[in-house]
C-alpha cells in the first residue's frame, strides 16, 4: 500500500521499546531519542546554517487503534545556499530511511 506524507512539525523522535495490547488497545512505552554528539566537519565556519528535516507517517491498526512513527534530524552545514540544499536533500533521505526503520520495527513489536 503507498504510503502518504505530511511533511510538518513535530516532538523529538521517540523509540518504542514496548509495545502491549491491552483490551482492543495498543498501548506503546517510549523513551526519549539520544542526541547525537558526533563532530560534522563543516570547515572553519563560525556561525553555521543548520538544516533541520522531521518526517512522520500514521499507520491504522484496525479497530480505531493508530500507530504514530515520527523522525527528526537537524545537522549544521556552511551558510552557503549549495551546501544548504546538499545537506537538506542529505538529511531528507536519511530521515525518510530512518523513518522505515522505525515503522518496521515497530509494526514487529505488534
Amino acid at each position: 500500500m503507498p504510503r502518504t506524507r505530511t511533511r510538518r512539525n513535530a516532538k523529538p523522535m521517540t523509540v518504542a521499546k514496548d509495545v502491549e495490547l491491552k483490551q482492543g488497545k495498543v498501548i506503546i512505552h517510549k523513551e526519549e531519542s539520544e542526541v547525537s554528539k558526533e563532530k560534522v566537519n563543516i570547515g572553519d565556519v563560525e556561525h553555521p546554517a543548520y538544516v533541520e528535516v522531521t518526517d512522520g507517517i500514521t499507520r491504522n491498526l484496525g479497530d480505531f487503534n493508530s500507530l504514530r512513527v515520527g523522525v527528526m534530524v537537524r545537522m549544521p552545514c556552511p551558510p552557503t545556499k549549495q551546501a544548504i540544499h546538499n545537506t537538506y536533500h542529505d538529511v531528507s533521505d536519511m530521515v525518510q530511511n530512518f523513518l522505515d526503520e522505525e515503522l518496521d520495527t515497530a509494526l514487529d513489536k505488534i
